[in-house]
């Protein structure tokens, strides 16, 4: 009876530590998966804060845009209506001057409305929008200084 008792107490605890090994993978793997995890958490959260600070640079880079677009707005509408009186004084606005202006102050208009309505789409879409206003900004401003001829005729 010892000699089938002590090879079954063999058996029992080599089978207890098969099972007690594959038990142990499980808590490894568990554990692996919960440092995994607090680590995709940290990126995200990094990741979030990375994605705040560029959203705060863009609000600031916009605001010194617009900042920077009203003084020229503000200067194009003195252009105009500087041009305005001195051609009223001088009695010489044909229909042809007036057209001009008119389409000036459109144009003006135009690129007011364009910084008002803009929303932010991405630092692509910004770019494009930028350049784009800065180029129809520069041609507005070009042909207000070809009106200055006019004004001294």
């Amino acid at each position: 009876m010892k000699k089938v008792i002590f090879p079954m107490i063999m058996a029992g605890i080599m089978v207890s530590l098969v099972f007690m090994s594959f038990g142990q993978e499980a808590n490894k793997k568990a554990i692996k998966a919960r440092v995994n995890l607090q680590d995709d958490q940290t990126d995200t959260t990094t990741h979030k804060m990375e994605m705040m600070k560029v959203h705060l640079d863009f609000i600031s880079e916009f605001q010194n845009f617009k900042k920077k677009a009203e003084l020229k707005f503000a200067n194009n509408e003195k252009c105009i209506a500087d041009f305005k009186e001195n051609q009223t004084k001088l009695k010489k606005m044909d229909d042809a001057c007036k057209e001009k202006i008119s389409k000036l102050e459109q144009r003006n208009n135009k690129l007011k409305n364009m910084l008002t309505n803009y929303k932010d789409a991405g630092a692509y879409e910004w770019k494009s929008f930028k350049n784009l206003f800065n180029y129809d900004m520069e041609e507005l401003e070009v042909a207000l200084e070809e009106l200055a001829p006019f004004e001294e005729k």
